[in-house]
């Protein structure tokens, strides 16, 4: 190449902006795209938000887009709010924050550690843990069965994501209009079925969500589900959070026992990998059965499908605790296969209805 051409080649040529776009809603990614190579930036420095770090912000306005503008900014509680109301808990950390447990890794345990903790799971599922599961149909079947599809209902679906499973509830329940619908979820998903829910029927169905996370939530607060009879279901509600999924329900249930608020549960159960101590519900069974707190992160570890056969025990003893929880709160309780393992691994469901007197 000759010399002229090949300087002309490696000159850089300048940058050339677009110029600011008319339609406001394309600044962001006018911004976005094209401030870092302003060959001539303006002296005033954008750096990303703190609440959310997909925006930038001029630094010199910083403290007042965090106050007034970034749309998330946390919000104030609401009155249902309540710190981990939900959480198994000494009365002298009821208040604080929450510390995520430390995970263990059984590579790290000995051979005698290791084998002694075989051992013992393996006593505690053939010795506590009943093995006559039933396996039949889908969770919307069981709710027929249990006759839980009721026209006067109000269903909470906690973990709910996008309201999937409450808007075929909606369909499974026809055309009946005095029912309303509750959903549950920490995270903002795309993609909601809440408008999909609120007008499936003869008339507007009244839906409500909630962004939360559900240790501390006070279903006694919230003025939604006053009054009324209440259906929980999950199809997929992670360790700890069916645990105070459990705790939440039970608690309300106890202040209003007379009146039977709560109708029916039932919860897909999995992910037993992410159960913490200090949220499961039935510490009382842990300590009856010899179940210490190391022990217990260990059998959380254990329950990845690499070990599928020591996994399938420790899920077990789990989910027995669980059951056995909410029956000495009151409920008729089946642990219940609603999908073939072909379908999911995944698959053991649990279910109560309130004893009857």
């Amino acid at each position: 190449m000759p010399k002229e051409q090949k300087q002309k080649y490696l000159k850089k040529e300048e940058v050339t902006l677009p110029p600011p776009p008319d339609n406001p809603r394309q600044c962001h990614f006018w911004v976005k795209q094209h401030l870092a190579s302003d060959p001539n930036p303006n002296q005033r420095e954008r750096i990303p938000c703190p609440y959310d770090t997909s925006h930038t912000v001029y630094k010199d306005e910083l403290e007042k887009h965090l106050a007034q503008k970034c749309n998330s900014r946390p919000q104030p509680n609401p009155p249902y709010f309540s710190l981990n109301v939900n959480c198994t808990l000494s009365s002298s950390s009821a208040s604080s924050e929450l510390v995520i447990e430390e995970k263990v890794t059984l590579s790290e345990l000995s051979k005698e550690t290791l084998d002694s903790l075989i051992n013992n799971v393996n006593y505690w599922f053939q010795n506590f843990v009943p093995k006559n599961f039933e396996t039949l149909a889908s969770l919307l079947g069981h709710m027929a069965r249990l006759k839980l599809l009721r026209p006067d209902g109000c269903f909470i679906e906690f973990g709910c994501g996008k309201g999937e499973l409450s808007y075929f509830t909606k369909l499974a329940i026809k055309d009946e209009d005095n029912n309303r619908f509750l959903l549950i979820d920490r995270k903002n998903t795309r993609g909601k079925f809440d408008a999909g829910i609120r007008d499936t029927g003869l008339s507007k169905t009244p839906v409500l969500r909630v962004g939360m996370d559900i240790k501390d939530l006070d279903l006694s607060k919230l003025d939604f589900v006053k009054d009324s009879k209440i259906i929980a279901y999950s199809k997929h509600l992670c360790g700890s959070a069916t645990d105070v999924t459990l705790k939440s329900l039970v608690n309300y249930f106890k202040l209003n026992k007379n009146e039977n608020p709560i109708i029916g549960i039932i919860i897909a159960l999995c992910c037993h990998q992410l159960c913490q101590y200090h949220m499961y519900p039935n510490r009382q069974y842990l300590e009856d059965i010899g179940i210490t707190n190391d022990d217990f992160k260990r059998i959380c570890t254990m329950n990845y499908p690499s070990r599928e056969a020591l996994g399938y025990k420790c899920k077990r003893i789990l989910d027995y605790g669980r059951l056995k929880y909410l029956q000495e709160n009151g409920f008729d309780v089946e642990l219940i296969y609603y999908v073939e393992s072909s379908t999911s691994l995944e698959n053991l469901a649990l279910m109560a209805v309130p004893r009857k007197n």
